[in-house]
């Protein structure tokens, strides 16, 4: 047996030996990796993270249906593998096959869901009237229409007090209305962002944008 790293099948001159657990029986080998190995590995894993955070959900899910199909197809041969390794019986061995082949198959239904959540920051005792929402990833970062002021989170760091208070819908310290987002009522899409000042005939000054650019 060789062993896959970076996308390729390599032989190593150092072997590890597989053995029936029942009968100590030579079942394979598999190449020993080395550190060189493991920092091949974990490039390409770095690199490979970067691709998929550029795919959609329905790609992510087309990958990983495949696999599941794959497994599926060759379940007898990876559950009587299993049971001469690991020394199970053969029902045993057929069932943690047919276990990743579902594992696969939700992780793919799965995939097509990798969305956030709002939350209801009420809990807290100053928490009224204020709302988290969360955007898990990979998650390509969304295209705002042109024109439109965009959404950049502070990095490493926590935003201005106004800022904070007034996209949570509270007023700031000394802004009697809110900031605009607490007189009007609105909600920000992560807790902070840039104020959008616009002239005579624009939106309110001290309105927020809202992640999407909607007024």
């Amino acid at each position: 047996m060789k062993m896959y790293v970076a996308g390729q099948w390599l032989d190593k001159p150092q072997k590890i030996e597989v053995r029936n657990s029942y009968d100590s029986s030579l079942i394979d080998t598999v190449p020993r990796a080395d550190a060189t190995d493991v920092e091949r590995a974990l490039q390409s894993a770095e690199r490979g993270a970067k691709a998929m955070a550029k795919l959609t959900a329905f790609e992510r899910w087309k990958i990983l249906h495949a696999a599941a199909e794959k497994i599926g197809a060759r379940v007898e041969e990876l559950g009587t593998l299993i049971s001469k390794e690991e020394g199970k019986i053969l029902a045993e061995g057929r069932a943690e096959a047919l276990r990743a082949v579902d594992t696969m198959m939700e992780s793919a239904e799965e995939a097509k869901r990798v969305h956030g959540e709002t939350v209801a920051l009420d809990a807290a005792a100053h928490g009224r009237g204020k709302l988290g929402v969360t955007l898990r990833v990979p998650s390509p970062q969304p295209r705002l229409p042109q024109g439109r002021a965009r959404h950049r989170g502070r990095q490493r760091g926590r935003p201005q007090a106004r800022d904070r208070h007034a996209a949570l819908g509270a007023p700031a310290d000394g802004d009697p209305a809110g900031g605009g987002t607490a007189a009007r009522g609105d909600q920000h899409a992560h807790g902070h962002g840039r104020r959008d000042r616009r002239p005579a005939g624009g939106r309110p000054a001290g309105a927020e944008d809202h992640l999407h650019g909607q007024p």
